[in-house]
């Protein structure tokens, strides 16, 4: 026979049963805070916004996010500011298209709209939501929204420069007829006209009359292909100057030595059978002044004595080139008949102008040594 408690024994274990029961049930509870307190972390710590509204559009739970995103400081400002989602919708008949996708589907991502915020800047928001159907409770709606503004801008912005490039590049250069038939070149900048949906609705222009731009860049151009030709004349005289130029130093070169060539081999040959012949001592004299006079000519002499010492007057060079060719002070003024203090003087004044005059040189020999 099985053995039977007694009855403190049963009312023991009834005690011990009663207080596993709690204890399960308190940790259950336990873990439901638990679990409650992580998912409002994630809620407080977004960095989206996060809500939940009902179908008639009063919000039960925003999140911090949610709130800074409409300008608001916390959550309960937000609340107690914002009696229906309505009020927040820019245009208000965009909320019901979007709740007919999520009661047809259950949920919608990537909605778009325009929303206003506290200050009443106007921003974009892109929502993703599901439908929660709670047991004895109405419908709600629980999602994200996310601030898409600034994309939405600059998509806006690359969507308008597209237009007007296109636009501006058919219409840029357009020749239009006035009432009497002339052309008029006009220039054309176009701007788009959209919507709030980003339609395209028509455009608006700004024509101006080019007509005189045109003459302008007209006579500009005429004016640089005379330029083009005028260069490439200059350059083609320059060539030709500098080819007459080269042909004169040449001509002057060949001059010289004909010159040359004529003096030593036609005048000087007949000039030294001359000296040979029976004359007294004058015309002897003469004829070698003669010959010295045409070897200089021939020579850089003169040339050198004329450009280095051009304060020498014609008389001190023809004693200079004298005195070079050995004649004495007797023999100068005899061929010249004039006195040898003459001479002298003559001799003196070019000493003092080829700076001998406090030297102890000797000026034939200074002579000798230009060349």
């Amino acid at each position: 026979m099985a053995d039977t408690l007694s009855y403190d024994a049963l009312t023991q274990r009834i005690d011990e049963l009663e207080q596993i029961v709690s204890d399960y049930r308190q940790a259950e509870k336990m873990q439901q805070w638990q679990d409650a307190g992580s998912w409002q972390g994630i809620v407080n710590h977004a960095v989206v916004g996060i809500y939940r509204v009902t179908h008639e559009g009063r919000f039960v739970l925003v999140n911090p996010k949610m709130a800074q995103t409409f300008g608001y400081g916390f959550p309960e400002e937000f609340l107690e500011s914002v009696s229906n989602i309505s009020e927040l919708y820019l245009h208000p008949e965009d909320r019901p298209p979007i709740l007919q996708e999520m009661n047809d589907h259950g949920f919608v991502v990537g909605a778009e709209a325009q929303f206003r915020r506290k200050d009443g800047e106007t921003i974009w928001i892109r929502i993703s939501a599901r439908v929660i159907k709670e047991h004895a409770k109405e419908t709600v709606y629980e999602g994200f929204m996310v601030d898409v503004t600034d994309q939405k801008q600059a998509k806006y912005q690359e969507h308008l420069e597209e237009l007007v490039q296109m636009r501006t590049a058919e219409l840029e250069d357009t020749n239009m007829i006035r009432k009497n038939g002339q052309f008029i070149p006009m220039m054309v900048s176009v701007q788009p006209i959209l919507d709030t949906a980003e339609r395209h609705r028509g455009s608006f222009a700004v024509l101006t009359d080019i007509s005189k731009l045109k003459e302008v860049g007209l006579t500009l151009k005429n004016r640089e292909k005379e330029l083009e030709i005028k260069t490439k004349n200059l350059e083609e005289v320059n060539t030709a100057l500098r080819v007459l130029l080269n042909q004169r130093d040449e001509d002057k070169v060949e001059l010289e030595e004909k010159v040359l060539h004529n003096v030593k081999e036609l005048v000087i040959p007949y000039l030294e059978k001359l000296a040979e012949s029976l004359l007294d001592g004058k015309q002897k004299s003469y004829i070698d002044i003669l010959t010295s006079n045409l070897n200089d000519i021939v020579s850089p002499f003169s040339m050198s004595l004329s450009a280095e010492y051009m304060h020498l007057t014609p008389s001190e060079i023809h004693i200079a080139n004298l005195l070079r060719q050995g004649k004495t002070t007797k023999e100068i003024a005899d061929f010249l008949n004039i006195s040898t203090r003459t001479v002298e003087t003559h001799r003196k004044n070019i000493r003092k102008k080829l700076g001998l005059h406090s030297r102890k040189a000797n000026l034939r020999t200074h002579l000798l040594a230009i060349q």
